[in-house]
């Protein structure tokens, strides 16, 4: 089940009350008309704490799959939709709305939610995503016959006093994303919009999701590469080992890296130069010095 949360923003001059009034007399009634969701729920908002003061409602749809969710989006950009945009505009700020995804049967399935979605929370940027989401199919061509990398990490026992807590000094990975199942042990810890670190660990059943460089340059910045690091475990596991099996996804060389259409805007206009996977690839390990 894709959940989406959309957070409307009212027209300034538009009261709280007669924007309520407004959504739920005429504009509700459009929406379930056109676009029948199987769930669509407005939750009003009446007070903000450090927040955006002109929200006017959380509002949240769900849909069984991103295929049902691609064809919604291809009809609110159609010309069936146009009564739908035209009343938009009588009560709220279209071009300021924002919404996340959210995937219900991963987080149902979790153990821990609160830390698979904080997980997540720190790459992934979709405040300002506009136009179509691409096919779940995209990147099949790309990766079914990729660079992919599945690599086994050995942290030996601690049998000195470390120079400093670190193991694994903060980066972030060169490919599209990072898979990672579980590991012994803490260690890996991620960097928060906050710049602070946090430990992440897969329990049972749990899959970490890390973006990479390449993602980041795809979607140009929507999906934020994910900056992580290695620390030390706490002294009285100094004995043990650490072990780690990361599947890196690398596309083929010859898929292009170009700034995605749909990501780039006048708020957030296109940071990289086009370049495909394998001249990417090229370009980072000369940096890192693995290739000369």
């Amino acid at each position: 089940m894709i959940k989406a949360i959309s957070f409307i923003i009212k027209k300034e001059s538009v009261s709280f009350s007669a924007f309520r009034t407004h959504y739920e007399t005429t504009h509700a009634p459009l929406a379930q008309e056109l676009l029948s969701p199987p769930f669509y729920e407005r939750n009003y908002v009446y007070e903000t704490i450090n927040g955006n003061p002109d929200i006017g409602s959380i509002s949240i749809f769900k849909y069984p799959d991103l295929q049902t969710l691609t064809t919604v989006n291809n009809i609110l950009d159609s010309s069936r939709a146009i009564a739908l945009r035209e009343d938009e505009l009588k009560f709220m700020q279209p071009d300021k709305n924002y919404f996340y995804l959210v995937d219900e049967k991963i987080l149902n399935s979790s153990t821990n939610n609160e830390r698979a979605f904080i997980v997540c929370s720190n790459s992934f940027d979709l405040s300002d995503l506009e136009g179509n989401i691409l096919s779940e199919n995209y990147f099949d061509e790309y990766v079914a016959y990729g660079n992919s990398i599945l690599r086994a990490i050995h942290y030996p026992p601690i049998k000195t006093e470390p120079k400093n807590a670190v193991r694994a000094a903060a980066h972030g990975d060169i490919n599209l994303i990072t898979l990672l199942m579980g590991a012994q042990g803490k260690g890996l810890q991620v960097l928060t919009k906050d710049d602070k670190w946090i430990d992440a660990i897969a329990e049972e059943g749990e899959l970490i999701i890390n973006m990479g460089d390449m993602m980041a340059r795809l979607t140009n910045n929507k999906l934020k590469s994910t900056q992580h690091r290695v620390v030390n475990p706490p002294k009285e596991l100094w004995g043990t080992s650490r072990y780690s099996v990361p599947f890196f996804m690398h596309p083929s060389s010859d898929m292009s890296l170009n700034c995605l259409e749909d990501c780039i805007s006048d708020a957030q206009p296109k940071a990289y130069e086009d370049c495909t996977a394998g001249e990417f690839l090229e370009e980072r390990l000369k940096e890192l010095g693995l290739k000369k």
